[in-house]
């Protein structure tokens, strides 16, 4: 309203006041649609980086797998895992699941498990026994993953055999020469830690001795 009234008043007076105020008019009215273009920009701009950005984020997780996949396993739940494949099944049944006296090893009476298999199996167990000396963390582990394993191929009377042939360097023993000292060391450490002996372990057992 004001505006109005001096453009009204300029008339009367002074056709150059008249063109002044007019064109201050006209001024005032481009500087406001310059600053909206100029907020209108900003605020595209502005949406633009938040769109780009959130297309990136998205890209970089599709292409980064999850930190729990690209972390190397345990060496000791490698080796956990490596006993848990088909090969090893009868063997780990035999000593597992039977009482301390049950033979693993062929004899001209009984069909057992060669000697390379034995040796296989005991050097994994011998394996993650030694990684188990290293530090806290790796002895808790094997406890926890192979502990009863380890007790129960130590108990085992034809391991015991077999291991005894090995240290004395018996030429017809597969494993000559291996004294499996981190085994039996570990063994008798999982024993104490659950208060039992070979016999106790014989309690229980799911299949009784043949």
């Amino acid at each position: 309203m004001l505006r109005v009234m001096m453009y009204k008043k300029t008339i009367v007076n002074s056709p150059v006041k008249m063109t002044k105020t007019k064109d201050f008019a006209m001024s005032d009215s481009e500087s406001c649609a310059g600053r909206n273009r100029f907020d209108f920009i900003r605020i595209f701009v502005l949406i633009a980086g938040l769109i780009a950005g959130g297309c990136q984020m998205r890209s970089q997780h599709a292409v980064m797998p999850p930190i729990e996949e690209t972390a190397p396993p345990s060496e000791i739940m490698r080796i956990s895992k490596e006993l848990d494949k088909p090969k090893f099944a009868g063997i780990v049944s035999a000593i597992d699941y039977h009482t301390c006296d049950y033979p693993i090893r062929s004899t001209e009476l009984h069909q057992g498990f060669s000697n390379n298999l034995l040796r296989e199996y005991l050097g994994n167990l011998d394996s993650a026994c030694v990684l188990a000396r290293a530090n806290a963390d790796n002895k808790v582990m094997a406890y926890e993953e192979l502990g009863f394993e380890i007790e129960k191929a130590w108990c085992n009377n034809d391991v015991q055999r077999y291991i005894d042939d090995s240290r004395k360097g018996d030429n017809q023993s597969a494993d000559a020469g291996n004294s499996y000292r981190a085994f039996e060391e570990f063994a008798k450490y999982c024993l104490a830690k659950d208060n039992k002996s070979c016999a106790d372990m014989d309690k229980g057992q799911i299949v009784e001795k043949e």
